[in-house]
């Protein structure tokens, strides 16, 4: 067969790039002591401040009412700076130094995201020591510009000293709240590029202090109004920030909002005496914590699940771009939570402390709390029933207590010795999430290597769509346009099919699955742009045959994208992700390297969005197929993440009759969606509004899917009307390409000739429907500076007329995009068509003494 050059519509589709990637501003406000029973909207206590900016917050973003921090600020701050527990950086009291071989937060952000922030902590330090010689501990923990206290406390909010930026002390008389947010009012208003800003309120700690006239309604008449006060203060001055920035930069801020520990004991009205701030009980961990803003989608919604202090750490991290399994250290990610519910799967939570030269340490789950000490005292409570923990269970524990007691002792056992296997974290010596215990003896070989390239196209790769009843019709010989490989006798060969989908695609609001229960494959994905289907499930199970009944496991079938290698426990897939099924033809499971580096050099692997995005497809419910980048739900161009993620734990099998061992990515099984992890949804699609220029000219879709990088590369499921043209079991058209030039006889006007089809070229010296009437190229002068007008487009189906201002006799064509003729007329002047069948998009040809004139589409409504 002759070598034949691919002809595609690629040039026609060019997406319109709304805004240039914008990663979010992120704003950490940490308040001094300042526990639940003292913040509005936590259900505890009645004697609480007011709070419009915190109250706005909660109603704007997620309110989380069952978060632990530790009993005092230094352990906490540390915690949220390494992502670690006080027992594994050695930060259980204050005034211990975070030592910097613990990487802090910003280092992260600095070497791990691909957005160069810029970053800032203005406020409280406290996690370097109490001492003048140690003022650079902020700079060698990765802070590039720092401000403020960098002990504990100050004497006086109306006199007081600060470390500058120069490292120096320096006396301010400002009201500190007022000064810190001044600071970083000013601070935020230079930045010109993404900023991350740890603002470190000094704020309600003693000394209890008026605050300035004005900011606050309790009025000071004792340590606890005054305390409230200066709640209301702060409230005050958070409020002055926020609106300090201008709407597209608050728009694009997410503000994070949590107190460092609980109520001190002078402010406390409401836990039992000792049960407040510098105790293990509720009073002393349990603090208020809000996020809002930017990348949350929960409005007004409250989060019951454990969280920690120390989950902040990860979850900026996720924010701000990083990737993340899970989470890192003992830091778990909430960045799910914030657009889902039910996505936190803590079971059980854990805090420390040192006092008095003694360690104590708690943890707890959903109902129970078990506090325990280095001396091996214990208390246990109910904390559903016994928030302020006054019936301590220990001595008269029932059997289902007891079992609890000991889980809750011996998950903290292994925190404080080793790492956690249940919480939904890879860390420590983990392979993958929690997979401790593995004693599977399998190891699992992974392969991302495509197989090279071995061949190319000697056959012409065919993709011609056109509009007919309502729906794009894509006919297609299924043949690559681009090099490709192929295993013993499966090489490519066309394979020639139709394709209808919707031209106006809706959300369904149900999913559709390309695939059987057990995830093997059921029907295609998409077209792609040079012919190609998309059948991105696999089709190999686990290796294992039953010696009873012959037969495979195929519950779990090899994921094709971590797949990709040669040999029997791989996939086997080539240059562009894709192999030859001996029944239905070449096609793509995975990324179409090959395909897409011919489109755009380089944006398989780049890094950052491209001038133009590039579409690679359509699905089968109509909304078009991206390829890695897109605009998210605020127009803003980025490459999209999917919201997959590795299972934890290990898997239930014996090696035998399924496979055992952590979840590695081997299998499709071993993949679990997490809503909110990324920004696809469980399709691979977003719910974004793209504009691009097809063959139809601009078009607008509320929806798209990508090819991601990343698992599952292709979509395993649809969100609109599955078109049953894709069903993988119709099989090709029964017809035949006798001249091989990629068309079989019904879209080829002469199958006997292969110079005459749908893409070749008209000869305009003779009069010979090279094109079958839908020539791709046109005359240098348009039919309307040729003298030959059509008087409106669209037009009707009842008449519409093509016009000459010439003189001479002229003939018309009416034909469909598919090369039949519909009509003809010929005469001088007007030429009149009337009572077309169908609405759709026909292509007029006009002749004149012979020679090929011009053509034109038209649209007939």
């Amino acid at each position: 067969m002759k070598l034949f050059k691919t002809v595609l519509f690629l040039f026609l589709f060019a997406p319109t790039i709304l805004s240039q990637q914008q990663s979010p501003n992120i704003l950490l406000i940490i308040a001094d002591d300042l526990g639940i029973d003292s913040t509005p909207g936590f259900g505890i206590s009645n004697d609480l401040p007011v709070t419009p900016t915190l109250d706005s917050f909660r109603k704007k973003g997620v309110t989380f009412t069952n978060t632990w921090a530790t009993p005092q600020c230094s352990p906490t701050r540390a915690a949220i700076m390494s992502g670690k527990y006080g027992i594994k950086t050695g930060v259980m009291r204050p005034p211990l130094i975070l030592d910097p071989s613990h990487t802090s937060l910003f280092t992260k952000i600095k070497t791990q995201s691909s957005t160069d922030y810029s970053m800032a902590v203005i406020g409280k330090w406290h996690i370097g020591g109490n001492s003048s010689s140690n003022f650079n501990h902020p700079a060698n923990s990765g802070i590039p510009y720092y401000e403020g206290v960098f002990t504990a406390q100050v004497s006086d909010y109306y006199n007081w000293t600060k470390l500058n930026t120069e490292q120096e002390e320096e006396q301010v008389s400002e009201y500190i709240t007022t000064h810190l947010t001044n600071k970083a009012i000013s601070w935020v208003s230079n930045q010109t590029k993404p900023w991350f800003l740890w603002l470190s309120h000094v704020s309600p700690h003693v000394p209890f202090q008026k605050p300035p006239a004005g900011t606050y309604t309790t009025q000071p008449t004792n340590n606890r109004n005054t305390y409230l006060s200066m709640i209301e203060n702060l409230d005050y001055e958070i409020n002055r920030l926020v609106n300090s920035m201008d709407e597209k930069t608050l728009e694009n801020t997410v503000i994070i909002f949590i107190g460092d520990n609980g109520t001190p004991g002078r402010a406390n009205n409401y836990w039992p005496n000792g049960h407040a701030k510098s105790s293990l009980y509720e009073g002393g961990i349990r603090v208020p914590m809000i996020i809002t803003g930017k990348s949350v989608e929960r409005i007004n919604e409250v989060e019951t699940s454990l969280v920690h202090a120390t989950d902040l750490h990860a979850t900026i991290l996720e924010l701000a771009g990083v990737k993340l399994l899970g989470g890192t250290e003992n830091s778990l990610s909430l960045k799910p939570a914030l657009s889902s519910q039910n996505q936190i799967k803590r079971k059980i939570l854990y805090s420390d402390y040192e006092s008095g030269g003694i360690e104590y340490w708690t943890t707890r789950n959903a109902t129970y709390k078990l506090i325990e000490d280095e001396n091996g005292n214990e208390e246990f409570y109910n904390i559903i029933d016994d928030i302020k923990e006054e019936h301590n269970l220990i001595d008269n524990l029932t059997s289902e207590q007891e079992t609890i007691k000991a889980m809750l002792k011996q998950e903290a056992q292994t925190i404080r010795t080793d790492w956690s296997c249940n919480d939904g974290i890879k860390n420590g010596n983990e392979n993958t999430i929690d997979d401790c215990n593995n004693t599977c003896g399998d190891i699992d070989v992974l392969s991302y290597n495509n197989i090279k390239c071995c061949g190319t196209p000697l056959n012409p790769s065919i993709y011609y769509e056109f509009i007919e009843d309502e729906k794009r019709v894509v006919y297609s010989n299924n043949y690559p346009n681009h090099n490709f490989c192929f295993v013993a006798d499966r090489t490519p060969e066309p394979y020639y099919r139709l394709y209808k989908i919707d031209l106006k695609p809706k959300l369904s609001g149900i999913t559709t699955s390309l695939t059987r229960a057990n995830g093997r494959p059921l029907n295609f994905f998409g077209i792609s742009l040079n012919g190609v289907y998309m059948m991105p499930a696999p089709a190999t199970p686990f290796i294992f045959e039953d010696k009873n009944t012959g037969r495979y496991n195929w519950d779990w079938v090899f994921e094709p994208t971590t797949n990709i290698g040669e040999g029997r426990e791989f996939v086997g897939l080539d240059c562009a992700s894709a192999h030859v099924n001996p029944n239905s033809g070449y096609h793509y499971h995975g990324n179409m390297f090959e395909y897409v580096e011919q489109l755009q050099t380089g944006i398989s692997t780049r890094k950052t969005a491209p001038e133009k995005l590039l579409q690679v497809g359509w699905a089968a419910d109509g909304f078009p197929i991206m390829y890695r980048f897109g605009p998210d739900k605020d127009g803003n161009v980025k490459e999209m993440s999917p919201s997959f993620q590795l299972k934890s734990g290990l898997r239930p099998g014996d090696g035998i009759s399924a496979p055992c061992g952590s979840y590695s990515g081997k299998y499709t099984n071993d993949f679990e969606y997490i809503a909110g992890k990324g920004d696809l949804d469980e399709c691979n699609g977003i719910e974004a509004s793209i504009t691009l220029t097809t063959t139809q000219g601009k078009e607008v879709f509320e929806y798209y899917y990508v090819v991601t990088k990343d698992f599952p590369q292709i979509s395993r499921c649809m969100k609109g009307n599955f078109n049953d043209s894709f069903v993988s079991s119709k099989g090709p058209l029964n017809d035949e390409d006798k001249d091989a030039d990629g068309f079989v006889s019904a879209y080829d006007c002469d199958d006997n000739n292969a110079n005459i089809n749908p893409f070749a070229t008209d000869n305009p010296e003779t009069t010979v429907d090279e094109s079958c009437g839908a020539t791709l190229s046109a005359p240098k002068l348009g039919l309307e500076e040729l003298g030959y007008f059509i008087n409106s487009n669209p037009n009707t189906k009842e008449s519409f007329s093509v016009i000459s201002t010439n003189l001479q006799k002229y003939e018309v064509g009416l034909f469909s995009l598919t090369g039949k003729l519909i009509d003809n007329k010929s005469g001088r002047g007007v030429l009149k068509f009337n009572n077309i069948k169908s609405s759709s998009v026909y292509l007029i040809r006009v002749v004149e003494k012979g020679k090929l004139i011009g053509t034109k589409k038209v649209i007939i409504k």
